[in-house]
């Protein structure tokens, strides 16, 4: 609902949720503070340390954020990206981004590279 009512662009979340939820005025702020401040953050910390090539990136509970798809897209892909989560969420996660192209092409999967599950511990995706 935050980003359909304006409160900031996702053009991927449209593929982690499903259904609109109705969320009080007070709940859209603080998503909309949340992802501003992380995107500001994560730009920063690029900027400062060499550029997102250069950087390492490990989000615990990453849920069904877009954070990664959106950064990427934005010319500040990260040399690792690293979501933990429980092991239902990050397969569910996974099975998602392989039925997507849209996100297999922000993620840069094709038949050289993947979402890296294989090689994961449970409950964790590699960018």
């Amino acid at each position: 609902s935050c980003v359909q009512l304006g409160f900031y662009k996702d053009d991927f979340i449209k593929f982690f949720v499903r259904k609109n939820v109705r969320r009080s005025p007070l709940i859209n702020r603080g998503y909309f503070a949340r992802v501003t401040a992380v995107r500001a953050i994560m730009k920063a910390f690029f900027e400062k340390n060499g550029g997102p090539s250069e950087c390492q990136v490990f989000c615990l509970g990453g849920g069904f954020d877009t954070t990664f798809f959106h950064m990427s897209t934005n010319g500040y892909r990260p040399k690792l990206y690293v979501e933990v989560d429980f092991e239902r969420v990050t397969q569910e996660k996974t099975a998602i981004i392989e039925d997507t192209p849209e996100l297999q092409a922000a993620a840069c999967v094709d038949s050289n590279s993947r979402v890296d599950k294989g090689a994961a511990p449970s409950g964790s995706i590699f960018f």
